[in-house]
């Protein structure tokens, strides 16, 4: 049995409810576990959630202290909630003898990185392309158990404390693959988090990643189209 997790704090539920359908369909057996606080509505289709007291203001902490809290003692894939699984996959195979696998970016390497993203000041990346930046995304993680989670929220907090807001969980995934090389092993975005516009030419991909407010719009109409048995 596979076990897929996501965080998702709010109301507006309908990004982390595509997933869960999309996963339900493409891996019925799996176990799907929500990372939430007490306010955020359960998503149907989960097997069982996790609460957390609310920090709407540190999410990144928020975020890699839940997966550390789940105490998961087995392999997980982690997921954000704007991704549709297309195919199902088995953490346990992608795992093999690592601690983590994380998604290697395939996608705008040489973009320039927004270093005032959200009004944040990331001014010591200022001009610098987006693959040195953060050649590792977080939008889908694997691993053996939840005592990475735990070092990655340690390296978290012992960061400047604006990276608790955002980006802070692709920090601590580059920090930690620079301290323990041989422990993480990476898989490709353009197969565990292939862009919707991208997935024609990579048809063997595993999971579509609508990032961004643009692809947000795309999300509910490939939906419908990927699985058009399954509308209500």
């Amino acid at each position: 049995m596979n076990t897929y997790v996501f965080f998702h704090v709010g109301e507006d539920c309908w990004q982390p409810q595509l997933l869960v359908r999309s996963i339900n369909a493409c891996d019925p057996s799996a176990e799907v576990i929500q990372v939430s606080d007490e306010t955020t509505p359960s998503i149907l289709g989960i097997a069982r959630r996790h609460n957390l007291k609310a920090d709407r203001y540190g999410l990144m902490s928020m975020r890699l202290d839940g997966f550390a809290d789940l105490k998961l003692g087995y392999p997980a894939i982690y997921l954000d909630t704007d991704m549709i699984l297309l195919r199902h996959c088995d953490a346990g195979q992608i795992i093999g003898d690592k601690k983590i696998v994380m998604c290697r970016r395939s996608f705008n390497k040489d973009s320039i990185f927004n270093h005032s993203f959200r009004g944040m000041n990331l001014s010591e990346y200022k001009d610098m392309r987006l693959d040195d930046v953060y050649p590792y995304l977080a939008c889908a993680t694997v691993t053996q158990s939840s005592d990475i989670w735990e070092s990655l929220a340690s390296i978290l907090e012992g960061l400047d404390p604006k990276y608790r807001v955002w980006y802070g969980d692709q920090e601590a995934l580059k920090i930690f693959k620079k301290r323990s090389p041989l422990s993480c092993a990476a898989f490709l975005e353009n197969i565990y988090g292939c862009l919707p516009e991208n997935l024609s030419e990579y048809p063997s991909a595993r999971i579509a990643h609508f990032k961004g407010a643009a692809r947000k719009i795309q999300m509910q109409e490939f939906f419908q189209t990927r699985f058009p048995n399954l509308q209500h």
